[in-house]
């Protein structure tokens, strides 16, 4: 049985909880966004854009919070940026959405602008396992998308093309290939110049 004591506590552990929860969504939540400054990725050796299930919706919160706009300088510049899958995606021109997969059916709308590709999001899901190679060595992963990517120029890489220090790819799952991980991160730090190596007897 629960005492009188412990149930004042979670009453109390529950309001507080209550009213972070609505703080965040109401009257809090321009500081919120605060926390997520636009100058966030600048300096970083590589920024890693990751997946997503909700493409066209990410694509937004980061325009909401100025980090579309950093992106956009960092690429310009010269910084290394990996893409993967819906953040490959997000690096393009445009993504459609005629079929209403991710969106509302006929949305369209504009990527970063970064890489030369085109995105149309497929009603079948693609799921495969894939291998291939990249940067001197072997790599191996998984497809799990709809968005289908059309490539229009660019340099081949595995999965996907790159321009210049700026890679995409629809795989998942390479950066998990240690000898893949360690020949990607060797060449962000020429790029950047940046005084280290991966370790070749690290996992």
């Amino acid at each position: 049985m629960t005492s009188p004591v412990r149930a004042v506590g979670q009453v109390l552990l529950g309001s507080v909880l209550v009213l972070a929860g609505v703080a965040h969504l109401t009257f809090a939540r321009t500081e919120f966004r605060a926390q997520v400054p636009p100058w966030f990725p600048a300096d970083a050796d590589l920024v890693v854009l990751p997946g997503s299930k909700s493409t066209v919706g990410d694509l937004a919160w980061l325009r909401e919070r100025g980090l579309a706009d950093a992106l956009v300088r960092r690429a310009a510049a010269g910084g290394p940026i990996v893409g993967i899958c819906g953040g490959y995606q997000m690096l393009g021109r445009t993504i459609t959405d005629a079929a209403g997969v991710e969106a509302a059916p006929g949305t369209r709308v504009d990527g970063l602008g970064i890489l030369d590709l085109d995105v149309e999001f497929a009603p079948t899901k693609c799921v495969r396992n894939v291998s291939g190679a990249g940067l001197g060595v072997d790599a191996t992963g998984y497809e799990i998308h709809h968005g289908v990517v059309e490539p229009t120029g660019g340099e081949d890489f595995p999965g996907g093309h790159a321009i210049g220090p700026v890679r995409g790819s629809i795989w998942h799952g390479t950066l998990e290939c240690d000898d893949y991980r360690r020949a990607l991160l060797d060449d962000v730090a020429a790029t950047t110049g940046a005084r280290w190596s991966a370790d070749r007897g690290a996992a």
